[in-house]
């Protein structure tokens, strides 16, 4: 994340053949942390032949904290 600041916004676009090695999306794939993401989750796999399996992140930088 190079040349952001605190408060700064990157997003990240992932295409499936590099999030998803060898296309095994249970095993590979992402692990939710919240119920809502874990739902989204579940409907992608439960779907895969209506979504692009493509992963999106938007990444925002909270603070630095410099090395020792």
């Amino acid at each position: 994340m190079t040349g952001m600041r605190p408060g700064g916004v990157r997003r990240i676009i992932v295409p499936p053949d590099i999030g998803y090695p060898n296309n095994d999306l249970n095993k590979l794939g992402p692990k939710p942390t919240t119920f809502s993401g874990q739902r989204a989750l579940d409907f992608v796999l439960r779907n895969q032949g209506l979504i692009d399996k493509t992963l999106l992140f938007d990444i925002e930088l909270i603070r630095i904290i410099p090395s020792q």
